[in-house]
């Protein structure tokens, strides 16, 4: 063969292999530090007593102009292998199926396809368990059914990985291998209330601060995510760690640390907050916490930290 015409063979070879691999998923290994941290801990702990990571809009995955939308940079398995076990999940229904959004914005993703990645962690990790709180984040286009009417139609498919009671589980042996659903959507009649019509607040503008508690269910929840200042956020968020790690019986306790500045333009919007807050975290986050701390653009090395407070 002239020498040409290997050159030519090999290029288009590594060309073909290029393509090949653009295609192809590769398994994501689960072998880091904290993939299966809560098999370290005893059956008999109380959920609440423990530092739980959490992802806020854990699909939120693309953006407007980079401007609005992203939240996250990590898959859904990526984050399950880091440790987080808190997921906020935000649907649509559009004609009859449930799709993964924020705001206005189509994340791409179908709710099965979201779903999946948890089914086969939750299948080779038994010891571990998940919360997950999935919100209707905008009215139903072009449908004939209820959005819980379709939440209950995929839980069906699995309904044995799903605890779906109206009550709080108690130790975190109740919770393993299972999938714990907190219901952000009015008329739920399945998974605990986290509806409006339960109690869930909704900040009034930047300058009101969003710390409450749930009243039929006592869980308590800091969720300021209106800003003019980063400060005000992380003093907020710490607030709320040390007005309830000293209770004889820990509450649950839903800890934002996301939110945007309403300022500027154009607006910041998750980024900037996560840049700063996350850097606090890592720095100063409490060695006694406890709670589910629910974080933007979560990474290995974030969700250490707040397993640290574990130990």
């Amino acid at each position: 063969m002239k020498k040409h015409a290997i050159i030519a063979v090999s290029i288009s070879s590594v060309l073909l292999l290029g393509t090949i691999l653009s295609f192809l998923k590769f398994p994501l290994t689960t072998n880091t530090k904290n993939a299966t941290w809560m098999s370290n801990i005893s059956d008999t702990t109380p959920l609440a007593a423990l530092s739980i990571p959490g992802s806020h809009d854990s699909a939120a995955f693309y953006s407007v102009g980079d401007l609005a939308g992203k939240c996250q940079d990590a898959a859904i398995a990526e984050q399950l292998a880091y440790g987080v076990r808190f997921f906020d999940i935000r649907l649509k229904n559009v004609k009859d199926s449930l799709y993964v959004y924020h705001g206005f914005i189509n994340e791409g993703m179908a709710f099965s396809d979201l779903l999946s990645p948890m089914y086969s962690f939750l299948s080779t990790n038994s010891s571990e368990g998940l919360i997950l709180s999935i919100k209707e984040e905008a009215d139903a286009s072009k449908a004939t059914l209820s959005f819980e009417a379709l939440l209950k139609k995929e839980i069906a498919l699995h309904s044995e990985r799903w605890i779906t009671a109206g009550v709080l589980p108690s130790t975190l042996s109740s919770i393993r291998g299972k999938m714990v659903l907190l219901s952000r959507y009015n008329s739920c009649t399945i998974g605990i209330d986290a509806s409006k019509s339960a109690g869930w607040l909704d900040p009034d503008s930047a300058d009101s601060a969003n710390t409450f508690t749930l009243p039929s269910t006592k869980i308590q929840i800091q969720d300021h995510y209106k800003l003019n200042d980063f400060d005000t956020k992380w003093s907020e968020a710490i607030a709320l760690i040390n007005a309830t790690k000293s209770a004889a019986t820990p509450p649950w306790v839903l800890n934002f640390f996301s939110g945007y500045l309403v300022k500027g333009f154009p607006p910041s919007y998750s980024v900037p907050t996560a840049k700063y807050i996350n850097a606090k975290i890592l720095k100063e986050f409490p060695a006694d916490a406890h709670g589910i701390s629910i974080c933007d653009f979560v990474n290995e090395k974030l969700v250490a930290k707040i397993l640290e407070a574990n130990v």
